[in-house]
């Protein structure tokens, strides 16, 4: 059993929770999960080894990891919430192609809480900084796909003159001469134009 497990098992006795096999399975994959899932997630991956259980078990321990500190709640304008183990304080980088959340370990801008109490007169009690971009596995397959539309553009402009020249021979191409005298890639990857 890993130390952050057995932490936050003895952090639930310690206000009382008891500690089912359901909740220890929730409590586990959370901890061992880098993935931030949703509650469906955990439902999905446990599934199997607990059939009778519902989400609805998974949503109502996952609020009660949350009461007792140990889970926090990520909601960032979608339909379902993402969890994370509180291990330490850290933000998250997130892909806004694919939804992928990952840590992203920063010292503390506890200077910025301090700050924007002294200004504002609020009793702050947190703060959350997320950073969106895209991951490298999105990153990776816009290349493949912007790479693909240009071959198929490229091919399909081939293919366009080679059947305009074979179709109607009498016309005069040598202003073409066979071939492509021009391709312009515009600032859409997705579209490629012959002239």
């Amino acid at each position: 059993m890993s130390n952050h497990l057995q932490e936050a098992l003895e952090t639930l006795k310690g206000t009382g929770v008891r500690i089912t096999p359901q909740r220890h399975a929730i409590l586990e994959y959370l901890i061992n999960s880098m993935t931030h899932p949703t509650a469906d997630d955990i439902y999905k991956a446990l599934e199997g080894k607990f059939p009778n259980m519902s989400v609805a078990t998974v949503y109502n321990n996952l609020r009660v990891f949350r009461e007792v500190g140990i889970v926090k709640e990520l909601t960032y304008g979608d339909a379902s919430s993402r969890f994370d183990y509180v291990t330490t304080e850290h933000y998250h980088v997130i892909c806004e192609s694919c939804g992928k959340i990952v840590d992203f370990h920063y010292p503390g801008l506890d200077e910025v809480e301090k700050l924007a109490a002294h200004i504002t007169d609020f009793d702050i009690s947190h703060h959350r900084m997320e950073i969106y971009g895209t991951c490298p596995d999105c990153t990776a397959k816009k290349r493949i796909n912007k790479l693909i539309v240009v071959i198929l553009s490229a091919f399909f402009c081939f293919f366009l003159l080679y059947f305009s020249s074979n179709c109607f021979p009498s016309r005069d191409w040598s202003s073409v001469s066979g071939s492509l005298q021009y391709i312009h890639i515009s600032t859409r990857p997705s579209i490629l134009v012959c002239f």
